[in-house]
């Protein structure tokens, strides 16, 4: 289930690559999406990964973030978990823009296949909760600082704040 979802969001992840003025990202999202369904089963099996073509994860959250919207605070939000506010809109921004049940015009099976999301998601972090309860002592605390530490990692693509995009300008001359 998680290799079909993850060839799924491929496509949406090169858009959003797209938007944050990444384009050699997008297209390699793309050439992920065309080995994996072609030769992968319809996205079954995760044969781009091996292949040396590496996977993104992009949403709303960080497109917003990369266009230098402020993130607000923290939140929790029932059944979708820690947040922000950007985020949040950020969220609300994904699923409006999900393509796949603007295609499916039966109930049940868009129902279906949420719950399978679901059951996904569940399974992906099932272990994490088990380092939470052993690692911290204030779970919401802990919670929050990693939330905001791993968006901020996100959407600087590993640099750090104070890590310029472009080393500074040195003239040789001088």
């Amino acid at each position: 289930i998680y290799n079909f979802f993850s060839n799924y969001s491929d496509i949406y992840t090169a858009l959003q690559n797209l938007l944050q003025g990444k384009p050699d990202y997008a297209f390699s999202d793309l050439m992920r999406v065309v080995v994996n369904t072609t030769m992968g089963l319809g996205g079954l099996i995760d044969l781009a990964t091996p292949g040396g073509l590496e996977k993104h994860k992009e949403d709303w959250g960080q497109t917003f973030g990369v266009w230098g919207i402020p993130s607000g605070p923290y939140v929790v939000l029932p059944f979708f978990g820690p947040s922000n506010v950007r985020d949040t809109f950020g969220t609300a921004a994904d699923m409006e823009s999900d393509y796949l049940f603007r295609l499916l015009p039966d109930v049940a099976l868009r129902n279906s296949i949420t719950g399978l999301r679901v059951v996904n998601a569940r399974n992906t972090y099932y272990e994490a909760g088990d380092l939470l309860d052993g690692a911290a002592i204030d779970k919401y605390s802990f919670m929050r600082d990693a939330y905001i530490q791993r968006r901020q990692y996100q959407i600087n693509e590993g640099r750090d704040d104070e890590e310029p995009l472009m080393p500074p300008y040195q003239n040789p001359y001088e």
